[in-house]
């Protein structure tokens, strides 16, 4: 839900075979009316693995089963200090926090993109 109409593999399958296997089933894209494109880097288009420090990122944010622990944190002046959860750490990648829902929103890097996720984030005390 992070990404929504994305669709991110994980295997242990070379990045250039399947590259090469993504293109050749989503050439007839009549076949599939909902595939757009295969996210790669730069013109290189087999090169569609993410890269070190993007999938240290992920490795770090997301726990065992793929899923996004909701973190907990306080506000001290203007900034925000996350003290659990997966943005622990991360504080600098916040761009937007909407305490009433519970939620911040974080710039991320993704394939030589930039993209904005929302991710929650409970704030139990201000402090001045």
């Amino acid at each position: 839900m992070l990404f929504p109409g994305y669709l991110f593999l994980q295997t242990e399958i070379d990045a250039e075979l399947i590259a090469k296997q993504l293109r050749n089933l989503f050439r007839d894209r009549l076949k599939y009316k909902n595939v757009y494109s295969i996210l790669h880097y730069g013109s290189n288009h087999d090169n569609v693995v993410l890269n070190k420090n993007e999938l240290s990122f992920w490795e770090r944010l997301f726990d065992d089963e793929y899923c996004v622990s909701g973190s907990t944190g306080f506000i001290e002046g203007d900034r925000i200090k996350v003290m659990s959860g997966a943005l622990q750490g991360y504080e600098n990648t916040i761009k937007k926090i909407n305490r009433h829902k519970r939620e911040v929103t974080i710039e991320i890097e993704l394939m030589g993109r930039q993209h904005e996720v929302r991710l929650m984030l409970e704030i139990i005390r201000k402090m001045d």
